[in-house]
């Protein structure tokens, strides 16, 4: 009798499939044109120093450096197919980053800070961020803690005026919001709990007069014969990254829960659907391992699925079972739905071979890959 142990992660990164050596010195990959790809340098094995990234055009893609460790740094540089600059990260005196992303125009973006995640594997951003319209002016200041948006959120109007203020308490609204008319007087203000209004929310004209007074419940407008109704207010969400959502995490509040909750959803499907007659037909006994990388396109479905195992079958089987996840709810980022990388991690434990032979499955097509 066998058992497979599932362990799974998802992480919004792609991992190399193998680690392969290089021996040191500069290094240079092309495309099948001839044009050249990807050029760098090796040290000890790993890379090492500044590294380029083209376009099939051969128009210069990215800059980005990595240190004495092969540890990447972050400072990094963009550019679209245009050769206009897109992003850029740069350091801070604090030690860590400085990001900012640019229009076609040229125009700035938006700029935050960044410093490197607890592991040292990834930036987060901490620190102040503002976001800007294309014309130059201010649309959004807000601050980070630890990647969580913390704090006083304020939106403007493109014309510079105050829309919005929005209290946030790691990365749920929580206190009161304000939002404002274009001459600064207040329209409407309210306090939340755990991301929904809740208690009174008092609306105004644009002349300074109380109008109206609705009561709130756990987000749920609680309605009394004397409720007046003229439109229920949505309050902007400040987080300018939203992870995609898998099919019943919807209701969760934070990007944080709805990762894990999304984690533990796939680590159940693929549990479910993986064939585990596999294993068994192998003859696989311990620690088996596959590694897959999926994307979540702008629609919310999984396209560009790949995988590395060490048998042939394991590797079409893991991209079987996740080309069959669900439609999700696809990412976003600056108000605009993007597509997003996965790497996940299939990890099998086998504790004993299988006493029959699985008929299932042709013995001259068991390829193990080395």
């Amino acid at each position: 009798m066998r058992n497979l142990i599932f362990s799974l992660v998802i992480l919004c990164t792609i991992n190399n499939f193998s680690q392969v050596k290089h021996e040191d010195g500069s290094y240079k990959e092309y495309y099948k044109t001839g044009q050249l790809k990807t050029e760098g340098f090796y040290k000890n094995s790993n890379k090492f120093s500044v590294w380029k990234d083209y376009y099939d055009s051969g128009q210069l893609k990215k800059i980005y450096t990595f240190d004495n460790f092969g540890q990447s740094t972050g400072v990094q540089e963009t550019y679209s197919k245009e050769g206009n600059l897109v992003s850029e990260r740069k350091p801070a005196k604090n030690g860590g980053l400085i990001f900012k992303h640019f229009y076609d125009t040229g125009n700035l973006h938006v700029v935050h800070a960044l410093i490197p995640s607890e592991n040292k594997k990834y930036f987060i951003k901490d620190g102040g961020y503002k976001e800007y319209y294309e014309n130059g002016v201010l649309k959004i200041e807000s601050f980070y803690i630890v990647n969580k948006l913390s704090g006083l959120w304020k939106n403007f109007y493109d014309t510079g005026e105050k829309e919005w203020d929005v209290q946030y308490v790691n990365d749920v609204k929580q206190g009161f919001y304000k939002r404002f008319y274009k001459n600064g007087q207040l329209m409407l203000e309210g306090t939340c709990s755990e991301g929904l209004k809740s208690g009174e929310e008092k609306q105004y004209d644009s002349i300074g007069n109380l109008v109206n007074t609705l009561n709130f419940k756990k987000g749920k407008l609680k309605k009394t014969k004397n409720t007046i109704v003229f439109e229920q207010t949505e309050i902007p969400d400040g987080d300018i990254e939203k992870v995609p959502v898998y099919p019943g995490c919807e209701d969760l509040l934070t990007n944080q829960e709805r990762k894990q909750c999304m984690s533990d959803e796939i680590s159940r499907f693929v549990a479910e659907k993986f064939d585990t007659s596999i294993a068994g037909f192998l003859g696989l006994t311990g620690r088996q391992r596959i590694l897959v990388i999926f994307k979540i396109d702008k629609t919310g479905q999984v396209i560009d699925v790949r995988s590395r195992a060490p048998y042939r079958e394991l590797e079409a089987e893991a991209v079987r079972v996740i080309t069959t996840l669900p439609k999700m709810k696809p990412g976003m980022q600056y108000g605009k739905t993007v597509t997003v990388p996965y790497s996940l991690p299939i990890i099998f434990s086998v504790t004993a071979k299988a006493k029959k032979p699985i008929t299932s499955y042709n013995p001259n097509s068991v390829n193990k890959k080395y």
